[in-house]
């Protein structure tokens, strides 16, 4: 929520008022197991609210309950099949994506509590950094979450010539400031 409404805030980027989160369809599978290699995320857009809530954290929670419903709502399997349906279009897509400045501010992929030991024998893991990646899209701006050790990680991502370097410190500067409020 605090980036959704800093990229609004900041007067020299384009703001949707949209995100997409990237939603981790693994643990709807019980087939999969949580040691196997199988990324499957499906997408899930939310627009920052135009009615009056009172507040920002009102608002984040009301934000944080409509992708709860949107995610309740989703059905995995019906996901996953149209998701093997459109492989043969993937090059075209492909395209389509690159060539797009898209209709959302960035993508979230909020990846959770990670699931690995904190020891193995005498070496101790003392911190992780969320791993990240650019995709090669029309809008490639991405914020990366993880959790480990009590400590939350933060990534954000995109390309100079999508969003200018002052405008992202701008724009961390705010949504920063937000949360510490």
């Amino acid at each position: 929520m605090a980036f959704l409404r800093g990229f609004k805030e900041i007067k020299t980027i384009k703001s949707h008022s949209r995100l997409y989160c990237a939603v981790d369809m693994r643990k709807f599978l019980p087939e999969v197991k949580s040691n196997m290699l199988f990324a499957f995320p499906a997408m899930v857009g939310l627009n920052l609210s135009n009615k009056k809530t009172d507040g920002f954290w009102n608002q984040t929670r009301e934000f944080k309950n409509g992708l709860a419903k949107k995610i309740d709502e989703m059905n995995v399997n019906t996901v996953l099949l149209y998701s093997e349906c459109l492989l043969p279009s993937l090059p075209r897509m492909t395209r389509y994506a690159k060539a797009d400045k898209g209709a959302h501010d960035f993508t979230l992929s909020n990846m959770g509590k990670v699931s690995i030991n904190e020891k193995y024998g005498a070496l101790e893991i003392e911190s992780l950094q969320s791993p990240s990646t650019i995709f090669p899209f029309g809008n490639p701006t991405t914020l990366f979450t993880t959790y480990f050790k009590g400590q939350i990680d933060l990534i954000f991502t995109s390309d100079e010539h999508f969003i200018k370097r002052e405008d992202v410190l701008a724009l961390k500067e705010s949504a920063f400031s937000m949360i510490i409020k």
